[in-house]
Order: structure tokens, then C-alpha cells, then sequence
């Protein structure tokens, strides 16, 4: 239970003596904080300290040496208001250092184009599209860093930006056993105006925590807490847990602080000699929907 508090209260302390504040709405390119890993989005958006298939790269660039398998990922999600976006990422493991890259398609479906009266004239298709080359080394046996690099294109009816960004960040294993702390700093970067406006990108900082432990001969867990702090003074804190059973069997369970429309989620996960398939269910509030993600990692 000590090792709970101590995983749980540092984030909870900071995350509460910042003033909260609701989502300024003035940023671009928001396709940077879609969770596109069904695992993490299950656990309640929360794991930047523990390790995970190649998709972890787009939440912490140091935790993909964390695994010792190279790995490929795929995913899907149905988002709220019929959106939908698809993720391909790949990552290859050199022993004490990783490379790989990723891409991520955000679709937001059709909509309807009117004139000046009124009158609907046709429709478009608004769409974002990121690419992502990632780089992670164990510095020590301990300490582990990672960077990201980041190209992005955004459309709207005729109007086109593009963005350049980076990521920064860094796990430690700490001195408590299976305990790992992270922090990581994303979105750093500048973007082309849209229509003569300026763009900012939603660049934030994160803190995490991840600790892993065994229940009995056939069931462990992990609990994990991150704090996320927007620039635009807004704050958010995820929790979860992940109960794995044989190896095999893992269920997730989140809870999202400060949120406007979310808060519990859940997951499910499978593993079959070297495939992972998860799936996870995150519901809005305010008659929003639902989201569904589905992914599927190989590690070779």
C-alpha cells in the first residue's frame, strides 16, 4: 500500500496546486491528443512509465526501450461524432538503443458546405495527418531517454497548414523495485497559418508513474498515474490498472481527472505467442457517444 501512495500522491499534490481550466479551444492540430493505443486508452490514458508495443512512442518517447522486442502496431478507433482515425507505427530494437516511426490518419468524415444565404453548396472533408520518427537509448541501466520528430498536415475545406514538432523524454527505474517514474515534455514546435491565422500547437508536459506487482502464482498488476499539463494552463490527471492473468488474459480499468466530458474507461486485452490484440471502450458524457479502439501489435 506504500508503494501505492508513493506512485499516486506526487502526482495528485501537483496536479490539484495548479489552477484548473477548461480547454482554451485556441490550438491547432488536435490530433496530437488522441490516444491512438487501445492498452493505453483502456488504462485510462495512463502508462508513460511502463513499457509497451512500438505505439508508445507517441506518448513518451524514452519508454520504447523499454521492451526488449522490436514490434509493429496497428490501430483503428471510432471517435465521437462519427470520426474515425487509423495509426500505423513500427519501432526496431537495437539492445540500448531503438529507432522507428509512425503514421496517423484522423478522418473527420463529410461535411456539409454552405454559402453566405445559407444554402448548401456541396460538402468537404477536414482531415489531419502526422508523421512521427522516434529515437530512444538506455543512457544507463537505469535511465533511459528518448526523442521524437514530428511533421504534420492539417485541411480544412481549402485551407491547408503544416506543422513541425518534437518530443522529449525520459524514463528512470527507480530505486524501488518495479517502480518506474517518466516525464516528457510534446508538441514543441511551430505550424504555418491557416486563412491568414495564426496556429499553435496543444504542447504540454507529462510526469508518470508505473509499478508492477504480483498477486499470486498466475496473476500480477500494474497501477500507473500521469499528470498532464497543457501550456494553456490546462490540467488533466489519468489513472489505471491493468490486471493480467497467465500472461495472457489483461483487463484495464481508468479513471480521467478534469476532463470535460470523460472520466471511467475500460479494456480488454489478449495475447497469443507474439501477437497482442486489445480492445477499449471510452464513453462521453453530454450525449457525446462513445469511443471504441481496437489494435493489434506483433513483436518480432
Amino acid at each position: 500500500m506504500k508503494k501505492i501512495i508513493l506512485i499516486l500522491l506526487p502526482l495528485l499534490l501537483i496536479g490539484f496546486s495548479i489552477s484548473y481550466a477548461s480547454d482554451a479551444g485556441s490550438k491547432g492540430f488536435q490530433i496530437f491528443k488522441v490516444d491512438v493505443d487501445a492498452a493505453l486508452a483502456g488504462n485510462g490514458g495512463s502508462g508513460i512509465a511502463g513499457s509497451g508495443n512500438a505505439a508508445i512512442m507517441w506518448n513518451n518517447p524514452a519508454a520504447v526501450n523499454l521492451s526488449n522486442n522490436s514490434s509493429f502496431f496497428f490501430s483503428h478507433l471510432n471517435y465521437i461524432f462519427d470520426l474515425s482515425l487509423n495509426n500505423a507505427t513500427i519501432s526496431f530494437n537495437k539492445g540500448k538503443y531503438s529507432f522507428g516511426f509512425g503514421l496517423t490518419f484522423l478522418n473527420y468524415g463529410s461535411i456539409t458546405k454552405t454559402d453566405q444565404s445559407g444554402d448548401v453548396i456541396g460538402e468537404y472533408h477536414p482531415t489531419d495527418l502526422v508523421g512521427v520518427l522516434n529515437y530512444s537509448r538506455r543512457i544507463t541501466p537505469s535511465l533511459y531517454v528518448g526523442s521524437n520528430l514530428k511533421l504534420a498536415f492539417e485541411k480544412i475545406d481549402t485551407e491547408t497548414a503544416y506543422s513541425v514538432a518534437t518530443d522529449l523524454g525520459l524514463v528512470y527505474d527507480s530505486f524501488v523495485r518495479n517502480l518506474n517514474m517518466a516525464m516528457a515534455v510534446q508538441n514543441l514546435g511551430t505550424s504555418s497559418d491557416m486563412k491568414d491565422k495564426s496556429i499553435e500547437l496543444p504542447s504540454l508536459f507529462k510526469i508518470g508513474s508505473n509499478y508492477e506487482f504480483i498477486i499470486n502464482d498466475y496473476t500480477a498488476a500494474s497501477i500507473s498515474a500521469d499528470m498532464l499539463h497543457y501550456f494553456d494552463v490546462d490540467t488533466k490527471i489519468n489513472t489505471g490498472m491493468t490486471i493480467k492473468f497467465d500472461n495472457t488474459i489483461y483487463t484495464r480499468f481508468g479513471y480521467k481527472f478534469n476532463y470535460d466530458a470523460q472520466d471511467l474507461t475500460m479494456g480488454l486485452g489478449i495475447k497469443i505467442d507474439r501477437y497482442d490484440f486489445n480492445y477499449s471502450f471510452v464513453p462521453y458524457q453530454n450525449e457525446l457517444g462513445n469511443s471504441h479502439i481496437i489494435s493489434l501489435s506483433h513483436r518480432f
